[in-house]
């Protein structure tokens, strides 16, 4: 058997030859090599030394492949995970040709046994078709920014009218004193009736003279409460007479 070299330049490598000619048996070295099995063996339940041996020879020897890289060749160790996807098996190839011809399920069957992946199809059935009520489409600190800028716009909104406010308070206070005395101040009139540390103020005073205890009446009765209140009516009848007659003649 002779030494075969193949360029690999292409994107697409196509081996082909005459029935007994080694295409199989290349490809199934490569599997062996890279993944440390033969699925065509597992398929047949053969034992794999005896699926590879010679049928001549009743002996093989193990295939090594090892990759060159920049400055030094390394050698491929099998691994069934690592290097699964770079194999399809005949039968998933003889079945994918006459796709056209089955059902959609069956299809999407095909499909996921010829690129490896019908146990994860078979995980994705589980699914429900959508998952939105399960997934947090709105982040947690999305809305607490966003609850963040209204209590912001909200402050700064105060902020801004700070100045209007104040402006109202201090007319109020400015129109308050005008009324209690024309030209004196709010911080004026405030002193005068709540009082300083050096000068009581007016409602203090007058508090303190509702609080005190009222002087005590000696000798007063009912009747003579009654008579004075009577006097004090005929005292101001005479003086509003009095006032009338004093009008009349300033009148002449």
């Amino acid at each position: 058997m002779r030494q075969e070299t193949f360029d690999l330049s292409h994107d697409i490598t196509l081996v082909y030859g005459a029935n007994g000619t080694g295409k199989s048996s290349f490809c199934e070295a490569l599997e062996v090599a890279m993944l440390g099995s033969i699925s065509e063996a597992q398929v047949k339940r053969v034992d794999q030394r005896t699926y590879c041996n010679n049928a001549r020879l009743r002996r093989h020897v193990a295939p090594v492949l090892s990759a060159r890289g920049a400055d030094e060749v390394e050698v491929v160790q099998p691994d069934e995970s690592e290097y699964r996807f770079c194999f399809i098996e005949k039968n998933r190839l003889d079945d994918f040709a006459r796709i056209a011809a089955r059902t959609p399920g069956d299809q999407r069957q095909l499909i996921a046994t010829l690129f490896g992946v019908d146990q994860f199809s078979e995980f994705v059935r589980g699914f429900n078709p959508s998952l939105d009520q399960d997934l947090m489409l709105v982040g947690a600190q999305a809305s607490q920014l966003a609850q963040r800028r209204l209590q912001l716009a909200s402050s700064e909104q105060t902020i801004t009218a700070y100045p209007q406010k104040i402006a109202g308070v201090e007319g109020l206070e400015h129109a308050l004193a005008q009324r209690m005395s024309p030209g004196a101040t709010y911080q004026v009139c405030v002193d005068w009736l709540l009082g300083t540390p050096q000068q009581q103020g007016r409602l203090p005073y007058v508090q303190a003279q509702l609080d005190a205890v009222p002087p005590a009446i000696h000798e007063v009765t009912k009747a003579q409460l009654q008579a004075l209140l009577a006097e004090a009516y005929r005292l101001q009848g005479l003086w509003q007479e009095s006032s009338g007659q004093l009008a009349s003649r300033a009148g002449e």
